[in-house]
């Protein structure tokens, strides 16, 4: 074992070659040790009769077989051929050194191949990386440009939102007051919220803004705030707010307005003292679904609600 010697190519596995070295002896050559590149099918690298030089690995002599190895035997050179019979020539003569030269020949050209093609496929990476690196380069640009944006936009709403607080007088009128209540729910909510809690259609009843410049020490920011959580539904989620169905006090039956079948509703805008405010509201039926009336702000003790 160790030796090298010629031998020839007598049969090509996908996972092995033989290789004979005298009649009805050889070894086998595993894919692993055909070649020291990756060998994917041994017939694309050898064929059947050629000779080749064997390093010994394994042997059994009894048994005519053992295991041997190519690409340990590329660069050694070769053991003298045995000869069958005394005076003959050996049974692979000299002619197997010029075939060891050109099977050399043959490996040094597949390891050129393989690093022309590895050295093309790492330029191509480089390519590819520089390509990236600069679209990136674009993202961050982008994204950058897109952050100062996106702050003149939330500057500009500020400012915007600033103004319509200060200029709106939600006691003005009727349309200034539900002007400011959508301006509430837009600043309370957020864009997921504003999809869970729309606003429903409003309306303001006759007596409303009178009502409530008749109450005093009474925030109307309060109000509006109350009446943009009544408008999308937020209210009945809140406990303080204690929403519940105006009831007549005499039967406690629901009060229904009979022009419309609107049905009376009442909430807390205040807790804690016998003049605590309460909002009053009808929710008015409709084929388009149903919407609010905002009717009166009273003291706790009030239920009376306005047709």
């Amino acid at each position: 074992m160790g030796d090298v010697v010629p031998g020839r190519v007598f049969r090509i596995d996908p996972r092995y070659v033989l290789v004979e070295l005298l009649p009805g002896a050889g070894v086998r050559v595993p894919l692993a040790e055909i070649d020291y590149t990756w060998v994917r099918d041994p017939a694309e690298i050898l064929k059947v009769g050629e000779r080749v030089n064997i390093e010994l690995l394994e042997l059994d002599p009894p048994a005519g077989r053992g295991i041997g190895s190519i690409k340990r035997a590329l660069l050694a050179p070769p053991r003298a051929g045995v000869s069958l019979r005394p005076g003959e020539a050996p049974y692979f003569g000299s002619e197997g050194a010029e075939e060891n030269e050109a099977h050399l020949r043959r490996a040094l050209q597949r390891d050129q191949e393989t690093l022309r093609a590895q050295s093309e496929e790492l330029e191509s990476a480089l390519d590819d990386r520089q390509r990236l690196a600069k679209h990136n380069e674009e993202l961050k640009q982008q994204c950058a440009s897109l952050r100062k944006e996106l702050r003149s936009a939330e500057d500009r709403l500020e400012a915007m939102e600033a103004r319509v607080a200060g200029d709106l007088d939600p006691l003005a009128s009727e349309n200034a007051f539900l002007a400011a209540v959508r301006v509430e729910h837009a600043r309370r909510c957020d864009e997921a919220d504003r999809s869970r809690y729309p606003l429903v259609r409003m309306r303001v009843g006759r007596d409303f803004l009178a009502s409530l410049r008749a109450l005093e020490s009474l925030d109307v920011g309060k109000v509006v705030e109350v009446c943009a959580q009544v408008a999308s539904g937020r209210a009945h989620e809140i406990p303080g707010r204690a929403v519940h169905e105006l009831t007549d006090g005499g039967t406690e039956r629901s009060i229904v307005r009979l022009s419309d079948k609107a049905k009376a509703w009442r909430c807390a805008l205040q807790l804690g003292s016998p003049s605590a405010r309460r909002l009053h509201w009808w929710i008015v039926p409709g084929t388009g679904g149903a919407s609010i009336e905002f009717t009166r702000v009273v003291v706790h003790d009030d239920f009376s609600i306005p047709e």
